[in-house]
This record gives structure tokens, sequence and C-alpha cells, in this order.
């Protein structure tokens, strides 16, 4: 975003790149930047300067539009694709954390419920002249193991949160999943998808190799074959909104959209809205998500706690109404 400010403040670019490096303070920024003024000054195009340190695809629509004299709608376009990802990316942490911190506690709330209330519980019955049977028993006996030998409960639980961990890296790796759901994971492809046309579109790529693009980006295995397919009909002389249709890469309203644009000659500012109203549309369903595994996770561990609680009072209470 601050070369693409430079650009319409109409600033050399290795002007340009001088200023960003004297207005930075991270090391590894500085390095990067020292670079780039170098290869600038010494003739070399922005791509080039840029080779070295960034993703390939992000120096190629340099490229893009270097060589068709849009680079500063290039990138604009970068800017926002990478803003989008980010802020995706950070839902999706959110998505993670909170879940992960509440039933953290929960489960604290019970191993201290079983570790340490359970024995007074037993002394109690011991004086009364009674014993724990059933499942109070159970649970009283597995908190004796557990306060003995905590350290192989420790490596259980840290073995299982890897498990779960490794799941989740999986899924989100793939493209296919998004904390466990499909339906999310193919919400939030789909954004990533529609924010890479937009950047395509933006650096000057015509719609085949826009399209190109994005299936190269996609990780998705649903829609990286899609737009295979959208790129075979295209070929064939297909248009764009009509295969984005046909394939449900996007919904019936934003291919309508995209049919306007491109008979318009406004299919990049139509893609980025497009782009904008995918991304909302991934963060509400990942907020949809979130609800839905909070009261959830509230729900069972309360049942767990009242359960075990149970357990132990009616008996007690019995007792005591019999010594009344």
């Amino acid at each position: 975003m601050e070369l693409y400010l430079i650009l319409q403040a109409g600033i050399p670019l290795s002007e340009g790149m001088e200023i960003l490096l004297e207005g930075e303070h991270d090391s590894q920024a500085k390095a990067v930047l020292t670079s780039a003024c170098e290869a600038l000054e010494e003739g070399c195009s922005l791509k080039d300067a840029l080779a070295k340190d960034f993703p390939q695809y992000m120096v190629d629509m340099i490229g893009v539009g270097e060589e068709t004299g849009n680079l500063d709608r290039g990138l604009k376009g970068l800017s926002q694709y990478y803003s989008r990802q980010e802020q995706l990316r950070s839902s999706v942490r959110r998505a993670v954390v909170y879940p992960a911190v509440l039933l953290t506690m929960l489960c604290v709330v019970l191993v201290i419920l079983i570790v340490e209330v359970f024995p007074m519980f037993n002394d109690v019955y011991g004086q009364l002249g009674g014993s724990m049977t059933g499942l109070a028993a159970l649970v009283l006996q597995f908190g004796i193991w557990l306060k003995a030998q905590w350290l192989v409960a420790l490596v259980v639980v840290l073995g299982l949160v890897a498990v779960v961990g490794y799941g989740l890296h999986k899924g989100q790796s793939s493209g296919q999943r998004v904390l466990f759901s499909k339906k999310l994971g193919l919400s939030v492809a789909t954004s990533k998808v529609a924010s890479a046309l937009a950047m395509a579109l933006h650096s000057g790529l015509d719609l085949d190799m826009a399209v190109e693009m994005a299936q190269t980006l996609t990780q998705h295995p649903a829609l990286h074959q899609k737009l295979g397919r959208c790129r075979a009909q295209m070929e064939q002389g297909e248009s764009f909104a009509l295969v984005m249709s046909q394939e449900g890469v996007f919904s019936s309203l934003h291919c309508r959209m995209l049919g306007v644009g491109v008979k318009t000659g406004a299919t990049d500012d139509v893609m980025e809205e497009i782009a904008l109203r995918c991304d909302q549309s991934a963060q509400d369903a990942m907020e949809q998500h979130i609800a839905s595994v909070e009261p959830t996770l509230v729900v069972v561990m309360s049942l767990l706690v009242g359960v075990v609680l149970l357990s132990v009072m009616l008996p007690l209470a019995s007792i005591m109404s019999s010594l009344g």
C-alpha cells in the first residue's frame, strides 16, 4: 500500500523505497528494503528488486503490472489481497483460541473437583460411618490415581492436544476444513479465490490468466478442480460469468454481477466488490460456528460437573436424613 501511495504521488520508485527505508525500524525489514534500494539504483525493475525476498506470485503480479502499465493498481490489489488474508487468519486464530481457553478453564475446575474436593467428601462419609459407592467411588479412585500419576496424565493430555492441533493444521493446510468444518472451509477458500481473482485483475491479467492464478493459489481440492474446469470451458469460448455460475464457484447473484461487469468493462471493480462480500460472508460463518461451539462446551462441561457432584451429594443427603 505504501508503494501504491508513492506511485500515486508521482515519486520515483527508487526514491520512494529510500523513504520507506528511512522510516523503518525493524531490522529484518530494513535489510529487505536495503537490498531492494540497491537493486533499483542499479536499474533493476521492481519485480527483480523484490524477487529474492517475497512470494513468487506477488513478484509475478508486480511483473504483470509493470508490463501492462498497471503497477499502481496491481500494488493496490496486492495490498487488499494481503489485508483480507490477514483478517481471515486473525479470525481463525480467535476462533481457535477462545474455545480452547474456555475448555481449559472448565477442565481445570473439573480436575480440582475430582482431585481435591472428592477426598474431603470421602472423609465426611467415613466420619458418618459410610463409604462412597457407584459412580462416586469410581470418580474418587480416578482422582486418587490422577493425583499420584499426574505426570502420566499430563503426557496423555498433551498428546491429545497435539493430535487435535495436528488435525486442525492438516484440515486448514489442505483447505478442506476450518475448525473441523467443511462448510466453513469452503467459505474461507471461496473468499481467498475471490481475493486472488481481484488481485490478478487489478494487476492487468486477462480473465483466463486470472483464473489460472487463482487456481494456483487455492489449496481447496474441490475449488481447484472447479477452476480447472472453468479454464477449460473459457478456452472453448464460454463467458467468465457463465462458467463461474455453472461450476458454482460463486453465488448466482455474484455471477450476475460478474456478467454485468464483463459487459461494461468493470470486471476488476466488480470482482473487488465480490471479494469483499465473500470475505464478510466467511467471517460471518466463522462467528456463527464459534457461537455454536461455545454453548455446547459450556453445557457438556456443566453436565459433567453436575453429574459428579450429584453422585456425591445425593447419597450424602440420604445418610444425613437417616441420621436425622
